[in-house]
């Protein structure tokens, strides 16, 4: 199940391996710089991390970002960028088939269509690039990580039947879902995207 999850946020997960790993140039080639700084202001921006945020326009944006990234990347790294890019132009056309509802139970196997090898590949490589040509690390995603509460987390694991990994994200995200009041439970709660899935994608078996 945590597999499935993942697949429907497969952009998310290949951006957010880069979130925050640009802070300064150490580099004196100005293309160079140039790419970090762009590649900084692209991966930092909250609204290229949220599947919620996909749409049309959206796709449109990571597109003219993608293509001024992948012209200011040095030719060594340019092959990842171009690599990364086409994934997200694979990816609009499969989430426009389905209107953008990233709650369509038929979106995540049509997911499988992307290579997300590719994408993942190449965001590893920018991310090694970022870390040795310009002297940027990566910080460690679970350094600020929020505890959990380990009666919580087993009874989302009960009620939704997921792994302890996802749980735990979810407990973090919003708290004791598993035991929350009805009248809490909005269809804006409910469809809201969440580590990767949604609390209806969890309980109608898609997320």
């Amino acid at each position: 199940m945590l597999d499935r999850s993942r697949r429907a946020a497969a952009i998310v997960v290949v951006l957010a391996l880069l979130v925050g790993a640009c802070s300064s140039s150490g580099s004196e080639d100005a293309s160079q710089e140039t790419f970090c700084t762009d590649a900084q202001n692209f991966v930092t921006d909250d609204s290229v991390t949220r599947a919620s945020n996909f749409s049309q326009a959206f796709f449109a944006e990571v597109e003219n970002r993608l293509s001024a990234l992948a012209e200011a990347a040095p030719e060594d790294i340019r092959p990842d960028v171009e690599a990364l890019r086409q994934g997200f132009v694979d990816s609009d056309e499969i989430f426009a088939e389905f209107n953008y509802d990233i709650t369509d139970p038929a979106l995540v196997p049509a997911l499988d269509r992307i290579d997300q090898a590719s994408m993942l590949e190449a965001t590893e490589n920018i991310e090694t690039y970022l870390e040795t040509e310009c002297g940027l690390v990566a910080p460690d995603p679970s350094a600020d990580q929020a505890p959990v509460d380990e009666q919580q987390v087993a009874d989302i694991m009960a009620a939704f039947g997921i792994e302890r990994e996802l749980a735990e994200c979810i407990n973090r995200e919003l708290g004791d879902v598993a035991n929350i009041d009805s009248e809490e439970l909005t269809p804006e709660l409910m469809t809201t995207e969440v580590c990767g899935t949604s609390l209806l994608g969890m309980l109608n078996g898609t997320g």
